[in-house]
């Protein structure tokens, strides 16, 4: 698959589903691996679980603290640099040696899963609210007395 980006076009919408998709899942596939977690690392099933949990937490961190940079940064400067932060992080996970370093890179995984925010926000601006709302006022057929 192959795409042309050309500028000021924005971005062609199966990739955005693509890029939207997988940082979403940063949040939601260490959630079947939690009891081989668990085993490798010799620890409880609570402490295993954690890391789900601790992504959750990340995301929110994120949507509190990154999501309002979008509005004094650049956001294309914004996605590649979350983007590439996400991917240092999830590299991280695949080399730490105990779960306490699991805990912690997952706060960054969460953190950095906010992307489709920006996304959504980028395709909200280009939409004409008018042109899209008048055909659905004008085929109303409600009436009032």
């Amino acid at each position: 698959m192959k795409y042309e980006l050309k500028v000021n076009q924005g971005i062609p919408a199966s990739l955005l589903a693509v890029a939207t998709g997988l940082s979403v899942a940063n949040c939601y596939y260490n959630q079947p691996l939690l009891g081989s977690m668990a085993r490798d690392f010799a620890v409880s099933d609570f402490s295993a679980s954690m890391v789900a949990t601790l992504t959750q937490i990340g995301y929110v961190v994120g949507l509190v603290f990154v999501i309002p940079l979008g509005d004094l940064v650049s956001r294309k400067k914004l996605i590649l640099t979350n983007y590439i932060v996400s991917l240092c992080a999830l590299f991280a996970i695949a080399l730490v040696p105990n779960i306490y370093w699991v805990w912690v890179v997952s706060l960054l995984v969460g953190a950095s899963s906010v992307m489709p925010q920006f996304f959504i926000r980028r395709r909200i601006c280009n939409i004409d609210v008018m042109g899209y709302s008048y055909p659905i006022g004008s085929k109303s057929n409600i009436r009032t007395p």
